[in-house]
């Protein structure tokens, strides 16, 4: 009786106190983080590394069904799938289907957050999220951006549209990890920028990792493997666990009866030795589970499943804070340094590859529209395929998407960004050809498939024209404008040896009119012989530019032929033809000044810029151009940092030559070429005489620069102030919005060793371009002047003065930043870099400067050269679509051009809807300005229309999304901190229509034309889904 007496007693004492321990619930989440190239190429990785990394895990998983393996990287898993048979496909099905293989992020690579655009970040999570949906019929919606230099809103943004609910990032600079965990806690909505109607609803969860990706002071495999796991576990709780326990007792004022603790368990290229470094962390939890009991918790460890951890979280019931801001630039304070690293040089490392890679995607964004054209053009303007065409359209599709693999792994965080080494940089290079003549291959078998034939008398006009001009070959481009834009613009043509060595031209531009018919005309152009720097070995050499003015509508390609006269000149000018004027160039170093109606540019007899006066608004601003440099021996900078040590350098550029060049009725256009023997630029200055009203308000402005020197090198322009009362913000754009960046400030309270380091830190990283807002007061009225630019390619821009940029064209690195990559790099290649430049009032100059599209969303032109007519060939037919889509309806009058931003568009096979297979015109559009814009639902096809759909390729986001999260708008995340962001924001001009179909103001959702009965069927779901019916 008292020993069952003294049990009770001791059940008893064993049950309250086990009440009374806080439980601890880990989720351990086993992975490997997976470069898509750096120290080795994409392909080394491959066989090196990923390939054993993928076998073995699914053989460690199929030996336990305790655990369980998370992976982000698509472009290698697509790699290692096509090597593997029937039964190891079925295998890993199997075990996704068991939510034991678990995808996350599903983009094709962990892309770069700083540089890409919106458009290209969206392109590369679709290409690796359809692979997935294709092939696995999952589809992710976790986040996984863990080892991106910095982190934006942008991201925020593109993840919530994507039907994301929640996304975990890791690199933010270590000071604020410690405010979040002291203060606001690691999970928070945070608010990116406005993509929906409203912008409450531009929110998802995020998750900052406490520590990092990577267990604690070992790596895996072999030193985790090997480790005492016994007096590990006191570091790995330390570390990785007790951390977010604190902190959700902070942000629950320690209310909760269990604590959720999410552990990423992996490394760079971990899992090689899969089975060992499972068998490792199954000894490590039972010491992590006596760890917790001491320090009196109740603890349950597993292998857990990334999904599941947030629907715990969501559990908990917690009230979130809303973050709105972004976290760049990056930095980190080094293990025992008193200073911080700025993580800003790579906005410009390597920036030659920055403009390939930007050229590339434009390539691929404008083939995808070229054949959404050309199909739908060959048939009637109708997405009714018959099977015949569909097989067409799945075999060009086909040769895109290998381009478009191969283009978004430059997309990766350690390819777009330069961070990789000299080997990995030419696997890169080959990556990006193979690409584009991939391109180049889908273009010739668009026009083979669907061949619209131009009508007989473009056949007979060029055939009378090779005759009298005495030439039997002649060159054809076609010119493809995959915006929703009518676009007038001064194209220029670098004209090819196909043609020989002849002085005239006759121009021919089978063209659209505007009542949406086809006009042949011989049209009035002119060449010259013009300065470009080679690539390779950065001497000025003479190439042959043809100008020609085209219009274009929306959505549409025409072609251009360009003959050359073969015979005598006084035949070619006696043939009754059009001949392109040769235009000779004044070459005498003086001020020159060139203008249109809108604009007048001063350049001085020393080359550089002196002023810029609108015309139009009668406005000048004086404007000082500079080249300055730092040296990069003994410095802090290096392939991913820039933090200069010693004095900023004015270089000294050298002999100038000036060549002015006067297109009649088309362009004026001056270069300049400093040479200062190892430093040389080639500047190229022009503006139109002929198009929009937005294109002729703006200068253009083209830098070529290479260097032998150990220099960083930045190309600057001052504008100077209209009053003593003048105020300036600087803006950068990150392709989204306009994001206010803080301006030079020695005294700015952030450690250093060298004031010059400081900026580093005043860098920031502009995607499509940028302005500076002059605000001065006349009388008593305030007035805003606003310069503002677009730049072709990411590249770093420093706020070094409150009416100063400096972009940073060349870097040549002789010092090492220690952050991986262990050589030194000297850029061999000539850098070019493509601006525009505008002056303006209130809110236009931004606003035009974009809607140009010259520079961000580009005519794009493909090439035939030295080709014969002959009785077999057919020419194409120029082509449009959508015209009935976007009017200008009433409720549109007035709508500024440029205002619709297509992200994409392509035809592609329905993805939504389980019973529909057929092939559809899907196209991602965003308002870019503050007004409704209205588009017509139904077409003049009786059997299709065009449904709208908030998210991107899913019709509603997982039921796991983040508005059941809940966000206190009281508790504001890193309130009054600098990375608290300011966007460039106005007023509504127009109020929401009746009935409204469209786009609301700076609005971002997916548009699809379908057949009517798939129209009725998606309607009809999302109202079941929304509730309304």
């Amino acid at each position: 009786m008292k020993t069952y007496l003294h049990f009770l007693i001791v059940l008893f004492l064993i049950c309250t106190i086990s009440e009374g321990k806080k439980k601890v619930i880990v989720h351990l989440i086993p992975h490997s983080h997976n470069d898509a190239g750096w120290l080795k190429s994409f392909e080394g990785y491959y066989q090196e590394n990923t390939k054993d990394i993928l076998t073995n895990v699914v053989k460690a998983l199929e030996e336990s069904k305790d655990y369980t393996f998370h992976w982000a990287d698509i472009a290698f898993l697509y790699r290692w799938w096509q090597d593997q048979d029937s039964s190891t496909r079925e295998s890993v099905k199997k075990l996704v289907a068991d939510e034991r293989f678990i995808f996350i992020n599903g983009g094709w690579v962990i892309n770069d957050e700083a540089l890409p655009s919106y458009k290209e970040t969206i392109a590369q999570m679709r290409l690796g999220l359809d692979f997935l949906k294709r092939t696995f019929n999952v589809r992710p919606h976790i986040g996984w951006q863990i080892d991106p230099f910095g982190s934006t809103a942008l991201t925020a943004s593109v993840l919530h549209k994507l039907g994301f609910s929640a996304f975990i990032e890791n690199r933010i600079s270590n000071d604020f990890k410690d405010i979040l965990e002291k203060k606001e806690g690691y999970n928070f909505c945070w608010q990116g920028h406005q993509v929906d109607e409203f912008k409450q609803e531009d929110r998802i969860l995020a998750h900052i990792l406490q520590f990092f990706y990577t267990v604690p002071e070992t790596r895996l495999d072999r030193g985790f493997i090997d480790i005492n796991k016994k007096s590990y576990s006191s570091k790995f709780w330390d570390q990785k666990i007790q951390k977010v326990i604190n902190e959700l007792k902070t942000i629950s004022d320690d209310s909760l009866k269990e604590y959720h603790v999410m552990v990423p368990a992996g490394d760079d290229f971990a899992f090689q030795q899969a089975s060992e470094v499972f068998h490792a962390f199954d000894d490590l939890k039972k010491y992590l589970k006596k760890k917790g009991k001491s320090k009196g918790y109740n603890v349950e460890i597993k292998y857990s499943n990334i999904y599941k951890y947030f629907e715990d979280l969501k559990a908990m019931e917690l009230d979130f804070g809303v973050f709105k801001g972004d976290f760049m630039p990056y930095q980190e304070t080094w293990p025992n340094w008193n200073w911080n690293d700025f993580w800003t040089g790579y906005y410009s490392t390597r920036l030659h590859m920055k403009r390939w890679i930007r050229h590339t995607f434009n390539n691929l964004e404008s083939t995808k529209a070229l054949l959404t054209i050309k199909a739908l053009q060959a048939n009637n303007g109708s997405v009714n395929f018959n099977s015949n065409t569909e097989v067409g359209i799945e075999m060009i599709n086909n040769i895109i998407n290998e381009a478009e693999q191969r283009w978004a792994i430059m997309m990766h965080h350690d390819a777009i960004t330069g961070t990789h080494t000299k080997i990995t940089e030419q696997d890169y290079y080959n990556l990006l050809k193979e690409s584009n003549d991939y391109l180049s291959r889908a273009y010739k078998i668009i026009n083979q498939v669907f061949e619209v034939e131009a009508e007989r008398s473009v056949h007979e006009i060029l055939s009378n024209a090779t005759e009298k001009l005495g030439s039997q070959k002649f060159d054809h481009y076609t010119v493809v404008n995959p915006t929703a834009d009518a676009r007038s613009e001064v194209i220029n043509i670098t004209l090819s040896s196909s043609l020989g060595e002849k002085d005239m031209y006759s121009v021919f531009v089978d063209t659209i009119s505007l009542n949406k018919t086809s006009e042949f005309k011989n049209v009035q152009g002119a060449y010259a012989d013009m300065q470009d720097m080679d690539t390779m070995s950065h001497q000025t050499q003479t190439v042959r530019k043809l100008f020609v003015h085209v219009e274009l509508p929306p959505f549409s390609d025409i072609h251009l032929y360009i003959i050359p006269c073969s015979t005598e000149k006084s035949q070619c000018e006696s043939s009754g033809y059009r001949l392109s004027t040769k235009i000779e160039p004044s070459i005498k170093v003086q001020d020159l000044t060139i203008k249109n109606n809108a604009i007048k540019l001063e350049i001085g007899s020393d080359g550089r810029l002196r002023s810029i006066e609108n015309l139009t608004n009668n406005m000048k601003s004086g404007l000082t151009e500079r080249f300055t440099a730092f040296s990069t021996r003994s410095t802090r900078s290096g392939f991913y940092l820039y933090n200069p040590r010693s004095e900023r350098i004015t270089i000294d550029t050298g002999n100038v030559k000036m060549w002015y060049y006067e297109l009649p009725n088309l362009k004026c256009i001056i270069q300049v070429e400093h040479d200062a023997n190892n430093t040389r630029f080639l500047k190229t200055y022009s503006i139109d005489h002929v198009g929009l009203k937005e294109n002729l308000e703006q200068f253009f402005l083209e830098i070529h620069c290479f260097t032998s020197e150990a220099i960083e090198i930045s190309f600057g322009i001052k504008k100077d102030k209209h009053s003593h009362t003048s105020k300036f913000k600087t803006y950068v754009d990150d392709s989204m919005k306009l994001v206010q960046r803080p301006i030079f400030d020695k005294n700015i309270n952030i450690e250093h060793e060298s004031v010059h380091e400081l900026y580093g830190y005043f860098t920031s990283p502009c995607v499509n371009g940028g302005m500076l807002l002059e605000a001065y007061h006349n009388g008593s009225k305030e007035e805003l002047h606003q310069f503002s630019w677009a730049n072709s390619n990411p590249i770093g821009c420093t706020l070094s003065q409150e009416n100063q940029i400096d972009f940073m064209v060349f870097r040549n690195i002789e010092a090492n930043d220690n952050k991986g990559i262990f050589e030194l790099y000297s850029d061999p290649r000539t850098t070019y870099t493509s601006f525009m430049f505008r002056l303006d009032k209130d809110d236009g100059a931004y606003k035009r400067n974009f809607a140009g599209s010259v520079i961000n969303s580009p005519l794009f032109l493909y090439q035939d050269l030295g080709i014969s007519l002959d009785a077999s060939r057919k020419l194409p037919s120029s082509g449009t679509i959508f015209e009935d889509i976007f009017h200008l309806s009433d409720e549109n009058q007035g709508t500024l051009h440029g205002a619709i931003d297509v992200v994409d568009i392509k035809l592609a096979r329905h993805t939504i809807l389980s019973t529909v297979n057929e092939y559809e015109v899907v196209m991602i559009l965003r308002n870019r300005f503050n007004n409704y814009l209205s588009l017509n639902k139904t077409i003049y096809h009786d059997e299709e229309g065009l449904f709208k759909n908030k998210f991107i390729d899913t019709l509603k986001r997982s039921p796991q999304s983040s508005h059941k999260f809940k966000c206190d708008d009281s508790k504001t995340i890193l309130e009054d901190q600098r990375y608290e962001i300011e966007t460039c924001e106005y007023l509504l001009e127009s109020s929401k229509p009746d009935h409204f179909h469209g786009l609301a103001p700076y609005e971002l959702a997916e548009f699809r034309l379908v057949k009517s009965a798939t129209l009725e069927a998606l309607d009809i779901k999302q109202k079941i889904m929304d509730g309304v019916i």
